[in-house]
Parts: C-alpha cells; structure tokens; sequence
C-alpha cells in the first residue's frame, strides 16, 4: 500500500524557493515588524543579557571591564544585570514584593490543584502521589520564577522563605474554606479542627522546606554572581513532597478506619 504521507513526486524543484513563487510574510509577523519600524524599542538589559555572548566562557576575558557594567550598549554579563537590577530597589520596596508574592503564591496553587482532579487516575494514587507533586510545585512556583527571571526582587533569603511559608498558609486557608463549605456536606467538629491544625501545619511544613530549597538557590546565585542551579533545590522539593505524600496517606487510612467523623 502506498504511504499516504510519501510525496510521490518528491523533486527538488518543487521546494518553494525554486518554484518563482514570491515569499509571502506572515501577516502577524508584519504587523510585529511594522509596529517595531514605527517605534523602535532598545532592548532591556535582560534582552542584553540573555542574547549575548559574554557569558560563555571563551567571551569573558574579553570584557571591557570585569564586572559587566560597562556603558558600552553591546555588553551585559548576568553579574552587571544582577547589580544594575539590585540596584533599581530598595529594601522597603523588596518587601512589599514579598507581600504580593506570598499573597498570589496560595491562589496560584489552588488552581493547579483543581486541574488535578481531570487526569483520570485512581484516586489513591492522585492523592498520594501526583496531588502533593502538584500542590507543592504550585505553591512555591511564583517564588522559584522570581528567582529565575528577577532575583534582585529579594533582598535576603528570609524573604524567599516567607513567600513559601505564607503561600502554604493562604493555600491551606483556601482549601480548608472548599472542603468545609463546599466540598462536605454539614462538616463535624473533628472534620473542622483537624482541617484548620494538623492539615493546615502539613502544608505550612512542607512549602517551608521546599522553600528553604528555594533560598539556597537565591543565595548561591547571588554568592557566585550566576545564574540560578535549579538542581541546589531538589533534595528540598523531594522532601516537602514526600511528608505531604505521607500525610494524604494517612488521612485516607484515617478515614477508612473510621478514626473521624
């Protein structure tokens, strides 16, 4: 049977470039192009740093000045963006940043949970598996971005632990909120105590290890002036999952047995 996907005829003439045929720009692309040929933007230092070359190493030592902070508009090591971009805030307005961030880190994560419930996998191993994988990258994925792309928006590693605590304490919060509200139907004394002590500790507990994970990362990226080694935090991500893969566990026995109502 002839493959449908096999051009019969496959002759070089018939590429597009060889068959006289004008090129035609994509109209979104020419609206990009139009739009830059009307005002010109210069790029930003992250563009600079980011699309450069003085990164690698055969570059460096040619830096016109060591710590890439030269006027020259051609050169932005990670360093200089790191320093020029510390330099933009202050203290107070790093902690405000803060604030935001453990605020959104919570809500962040109950939308990551809610999606969970579409996989279609038995439900014990949602629960103790893919659910605290999800929930603990959910809860501390605002603060690892900002380490990625912006680190300078901290200003201490107490700061990157903040964020983590606080957005497993508004994760918590939401949650408990769902289940006593929604979720169960006239909710029993020992349902509502242990959602708002043990369940709400589980998830302060394990977003704070992961993000102490989170703040070696922040703090060797600043201590080597380079970019951030995700790999610093795993042993820490690992950890926070584990101890809330267990605590699922548990409840799930807990209610099998009966032990609450």
């Amino acid at each position: 049977m002839d493959d449908p996907y096999v051009d019969p005829n496959p002759r070089v003439e018939l590429e597009p470039h060889l068959r006289g045929i004008p090129f035609r720009l994509d109209e979104s692309e020419a609206r990009v192009e139009r739009r830059e040929a009307e005002s010109p933007r210069a790029p930003s230092d992250w563009e600079r740093m980011d699309q450069g070359v003085w990164e690698e190493p055969w570059m460096r030592d040619q830096l016109p000045i060591q710590q890439g902070g030269s006027n020259d508009s051609d050169v932005m090591t990670y360093e200089g963006w790191l320093e020029r971009g510390r330099a933009k805030y202050s203290d107070a307005a790093t902690w405000w940043i803060t604030l935001g961030v453990a605020l959104a880190a919570g809500p962040w994560a109950i939308g990551g949970a809610l999606l969970n419930g579409a996989a279609g996998l038995p439900q014990v191993f949602l629960v103790v598996l893919i659910g605290p994988i999800v929930e603990e990258l959910m809860k501390t994925a605002i603060p690892f971005g900002v380490i990625e792309t912006r680190p300078f928006w901290f200003r201490s590693p107490t700061q990157v632990v903040v964020c983590s605590l606080a957005g497993g304490l508004v994760f918590a919060s939401i949650e408990n909120v769902l289940y006593l509200h929604v979720a169960i139907a006239n909710p029993s004394a020992q349902i509502t105590i242990w959602r708002w002590t043990v369940c709400t500790a589980m998830h302060a507990t394990s977003s704070t290890i992961v993000g102490l994970g989170l703040a070696r990362i922040w703090s060797t990226t600043w201590a080597q002036r380079a970019r951030p080694d995700m790999s610093l935090g795993y042993p820490f991500l690992v950890a926070g999952i584990v101890i809330h893969g267990l605590y699922n566990a548990s409840a799930l026995a807990i209610e099998a047995l009966g032990w609450i109502q």
